[in-house]
């Protein structure tokens, strides 16, 4: 609902005169806390703000991919210190983005409450909006950081006390409170859009939350069971795989029936969609026979060649030629080095070996025979691949960010099957997401470990450049399936920590913060 994301003037005032960082909270400003809050339509504005908000700290592959190891630096770059796996207190994530999203996230779950006389049904959607963003953003910050500062409220008319680390599985027990809290708030089970949180979504986010609790946290009172059902509840919404994978991610098809919960992206609004980083500027690859494949932009602000797929992420595909998700992830663009020209009739015997690519004026099949790859023999990604407009004759990347669709909620629940030891159930599910592939079902060692090292690695083909890798292998080596400081390739041989050190301002603003275990010195 593109309407949702439409802010005034007012509301980007207002979300830009809150807390400067999340140590040093400051008074709301006169418009916010004297005279906004008047009427219902102020709420429903300000929730389009906090959508906002959550969109740009979502808005990155920092995260999620790039300490893992789906990436080779691009033609381009530069790369991250993260994708490097250099991090200090110089090198990291400045927490103060995140706290002032959280900010504003408070004050609308609090705000909200004065107004539940008026529209009981949609103040109610819109606390459970503000609950489920705050509980997202508080995981992403725990499995970044572990411990780190739990706020709830937004300190008006004041300045807080300064606060320190709170320990991780409390932050973890609060987000799941805002989580149950908000499927007891939303007055129906389905979707009013999948660009907003929803009762599915926030089973999918418990599903989520749940099993890094297990996994990761070791919180033995989190029973797979549980986490299964968070699962179940999601499928019950109606969801499910469509036919076409690369349907899913295309910009004509959003709000698809695969998808769970979205952030709404769109070329009048906001175009810098994080997946713009994976592809090239058209001036890099204008010799390439195949250039509608690459998708890219002639603007060079558009987009930018700072990643691209990894040779071990290339090598998932290999021994299996017929998964189709293998020309949506992966594309090279291609210069004519030689080509034949072939009749019809020959062509169609299949013996003549070479790519296809249209017709001469005799009728006769232009044939590539030898090709050189473009971009220094480097990959582009062809998922997210925004959309074309003609008046501005380029693309824009405006996909939407996928936050959860089922085939993510399937492979967690069947990771949570195999850790129950329902080793057959987990392969049913695996199949169904292998099924749509076209890569057949699983045939492999039925062993317990072996299936959630399918399952990791099928998790990997097809979530590729979702945000979802890195958190994969975290959760994947401390539960002791992989060691990951031999499966990603910047890690060999170094010490790095896992989570996150803190840096140098936040220590800086708040004495109270320590610095993260095995950072300190660096």
């Amino acid at each position: 609902m593109k309407r949702i994301h439409i802010i005034s003037c007012i509301i980007l005032m207002s979300l830009f005169c809150g807390c400067d960082n999340f140590l040093d909270v400051a008074p709301e400003s006169s418009i916010v806390s004297n005279g906004y809050w008047k009427t219902i339509d102020d709420i429903v504005a300000y929730r389009s703000g906090c959508y906002d908000k959550f969109r740009d700290i979502n808005n990155s592959t920092y995260l999620g991919e790039d300490r893992g190891d789906s990436f080779v630096a691009g033609s381009i770059g530069p790369t991250s210190s993260a994708w490097a796996q250099e991090l200090d207190k110089d090198h990291t994530l400045d927490m103060t983005d995140r706290y002032n999203a959280l900010y504003h996230f408070n004050l609308l779950y609090k705000n909200a409450t004065l107004f539940e006389e008026d529209n009981t049904s949609l103040i109610a959607n819109i606390k459970a909006e503000a609950l489920l963003m705050r509980a997202h953003t508080y995981f992403n910050l725990i499995k970044t950081f572990g411990d780190v500062p739990l706020i709830l409220e937004p300190f008006e008319n004041g300045i807080t006390e300064l606060i320190g680390r709170t320990e991780v599985n409390k932050v973890a027990e609060q987000i799941v409170m805002d989580i149950n809290e908000a499927i007891q708030l939303f007055p129906d089970d389905g979707y009013d859009s999948k660009n907003l949180w929803s009762k599915p979504a926030a089973y999918a986010l418990k599903t989520d939350v749940l099993l890094w609790q297990k996994k990761v946290l070791k919180v033995s009172d989190v029973s797979w069971d549980d986490i299964i059902g968070c699962a179940d509840q999601v499928e019950a919404s109606g969801v499910g795989l469509l036919d076409d994978y690369a349907a899913v991610f295309s910009s004509s098809n959003k709000n698809n029936n695969e998808l769970v919960l979205t952030i709404h992206f769109d070329k009048d609004e906001q175009h810098y969609m994080y997946g713009r980083n994976l592809h090239s500027r058209l001036s890099n690859v204008a010799a390439s026979y195949n250039i509608d494949k690459t998708n890219a932009s002639k603007q060079t602000s558009n987009s930018r060649h700072v990643y691209a797929p990894s040779p071990e992420f290339i090598e998932m595909y290999a021994g299996n030629e017929d998964d189709i998700r293998r020309k949506t992830n992966v594309v090279y663009a291609l210069k004519i080095i030689d080509e034949i020209s072939v009749s019809v009739e020959d062509w169609n015997t299949g013996s003549i070996e070479g790519d296809s690519i249209g017709l001469n004026d005799d009728g006769s099949v232009r044939v590539v025979t030898q090709f050189e790859k473009l971009l220094g023999g480097l990959p582009v990604c062809h998922k997210f691949l925004g959309t074309y407009f003609s008046e501005e004759d380029d693309v824009f990347y405006e996909d939407d960010i996928i936050i959860y669709r089922w085939a993510d909620i399937l492979l967690l629940r069947a990771e949570a099957k195999a850790g129950k030891g329902d080793v057959d159930g987990a392969v049913t599910d695996l199949n169904e997401v292998r099924n749509r592939a076209n890569t057949g079902d699983y045939s492999g060692n039925m062993s317990k470990q072996a299936v959630e090292k399918e399952i990791l690695d099928e998790r990997w083909r097809e979530l590729f450049l979702e945000l979802k890798r890195w958190h994969d292998l975290f959760r994947a080596h401390e539960y002791g399936l992989i060691d990951v400081y031999q499966t990603v390739p910047n890690l060999n041989g170094k010490t790095t920590p896992l989570y996150w050190p803190i840096s140098d301002d936040d220590l800086r603003e708040n004495e109270l913060l320590e610095q993260t275990a095995g950072y300190a010195g660096i």
